[in-house]
């Protein structure tokens, strides 16, 4: 996905502050953020944020379902996933 983003003046003389004080926190050495590879930047962060969420609650819906099997089905549920992840 390619996003085009128009800013007014308003938002873009705040996201050049913001990328001027995060560029401040940048070790020696560091390529400084452009307003764009920042926002590019904190958006893939957002973005990657919503995937572990998405995941957590994926795995919580998994395991409050599984929570009422007998102990023994619960067992061999976990063997089998733990089978496929190795």
């Amino acid at each position: 996905m390619i996003l085009n983003l128009t800013l007014n003046q308003e938002q873009l003389d705040a996201l050049t502050a913001t990328t001027a004080t995060a560029n401040a926190t940048l070790a020696e050495g560091v390529t400084p953020y452009t307003a764009e590879s920042y926002l590019s930047h904190v958006t893939m962060k957002a973005v990657d944020s919503y995937v572990a969420n998405a995941y957590a609650v994926a795995v919580q819906r998994i395991g409050t379902a599984a929570a009422s099997l007998p102990y023994a089905e619960r067992q061999a549920l976990i063997a089998q996933i733990e089978s496929q992840l190795s």
